[in-house]
């Protein structure tokens, strides 16, 4: 089964009933370093991290140990769009072992319906390992769906002069200097000019309470955590600079558990870019859900 949606205690939970209600010896989860659960369960159980999956020292002797009463639980674990992965590979290898597994992912896709077909290969012993979604195959396949609907509210913060000149500067020297380099380099350099900008529209308002999302801690806000150091101890975050990986902003809805963003968005045109980039991932979120729904 794959059961999107559920945060840490309800999964905990779940793997607990599935212990009690299945002839259950011992637990396996894989989850990556960021996501390891600390759970309690009625059972004994280990807990794989991410970058153990490959190592030999694990595989084979996880080759070994995993058997017909075992469950294997994985655990928000599609951290790449390439579904061959190699590290995908090795826990198809494991979920092959025993026909016991929940597959645990917060949000369907990392950025396109494609990535769902990641989930279904590990549900269904990939069955249709070189299919595309299809509705035939998304019907096919056993879910449990907590839907998060992700919005964003631009929150609109001006620019000086000097700023949009500097602006305009960067912008030239950036495509200039590109050649056959990697385009997205101008936009994620441009989304810095605007920082400076957004920490006085910060410090205008004071300790109001916000605390920030941003890229690194160069304007040097004691309520500023970047999408690293993110907790759900400190949310609900106001945005004030997009990551540039969605993967990135999906891990910190993942560990705090917000779905609805307030955005500083300054009026530099990278800025409305990068929210209308967002926008439209969060549609294409919603869009994976209702295909999945059929």
């Amino acid at each position: 089964m794959i059961l999107l949606g559920h945060d840490e205690a309800d999964a905990r939970a779940r793997v607990a009933r599935y212990c009690e209600t299945h002839p259950i010896r011992r637990v396996v989860v894989i989850a990556p370093e960021r996501f390891l659960p600390t759970w309690e369960l009625p059972v004994a159980h280990e807990v794989v991290a991410w970058s153990d999956v490959i190592r030999y020292v694990f595989f084979y002797r996880l080759l070994q140990e995993i058997d017909g009463d075992t469950l294997v639980v994985v655990y928000e674990c599609l951290r790449t769009q390439d579904r061959h992965d190699l590290t995908f590979n090795c826990i198809r290898h494991y979920l092959n072992r025993t026909q016991h597994r929940l597959i645990f992912q917060r949000l369907p896709i990392i950025d396109t319906i494609d990535d769902v077909m990641t989930l279904i290969d590990f549900d269904t012993d990939s069955r249709w390992k070189r299919a595309p979604p299809r509705a035939e195959i998304l019907r096919a396949v056993a879910w449990d769906i907590r839907e998060a609907t992700i919005t964003f509210d631009a929150l609109d913060v001006g620019t000086t002069p000097k700023e949009r000149d500097a602006y305009a500067r960067q912008k030239r020297a950036l495509v200039d200097g590109l050649g056959l380099g990697d385009p997205h380099t101008i936009p994620r350099n441009l989304a810095l000019v605007g920082g400076r900008a957004k920490a006085r529209w910060s410090a205008q308002r004071g300790s109001d309470g916000r605390r920030y999302l941003g890229r690194n801690g160069r304007l040097g806000l004691d309520a500023l955590d970047t999408y690293e150091t993110a907790a759900r101890e400190r949310a609900p975050y106001t945005v004030m600079e997009f990551c540039h990986r969605f993967i990135d902003f999906s891990d910190v809805v993942t560990l705090t558990g917000q779905t609805a963003f307030p955005v500083l968005v300054s009026d530099l045109r990278v800025d409305r870019w990068y929210f209308d980039r967002f926008v439209s991932w969060s549609e294409r979120v919603r869009d994976a859900y209702a295909a999945i729904r059929g």
